[in-house]
């Protein structure tokens, strides 16, 4: 296994803290509330949590189901429904707080 060695100087230890690396750069989010580290040598790709997936996989479906209805030329049933879903899940939230 070969080390590579950096401009800056020797490579870094692996359990070196990470908010002391001199490449380390923290951004706010846009709410603030949670501080996203980059670090420019490597990409990190966000973390896929459950409820993530399932919203994904929620709003796939929804528009899985728009575009059979546009095939089947159902367009209104499908907006009809869509309104009728939404009033129903308001008014249920409202009677069960």
């Amino acid at each position: 296994m070969m080390f590579r060695r950096h401009k800056e100087g020797p490579p870094q230890s692996k359990h070196a803290d990470e908010n002391h690396h001199p490449r380390l750069q923290r951004e706010l989010t846009d709410l603030g509330q949670k501080a996203v580290h980059r670090c420019p040598r490597r990409a990190t790709l966000p973390r896929v949590t459950i409820a993530r997936l399932r919203s994904f996989l929620y709003a796939l479906a929804r528009l899985l189901g728009d575009f059979q209805a546009v095939r089947h030329q159902q367009i209104f049933k499908r907006v009809l429904r869509r309104i009728a879903g939404r009033l129903s899940g308001r008014l249920l939230g409202k009677l069960f707080r």
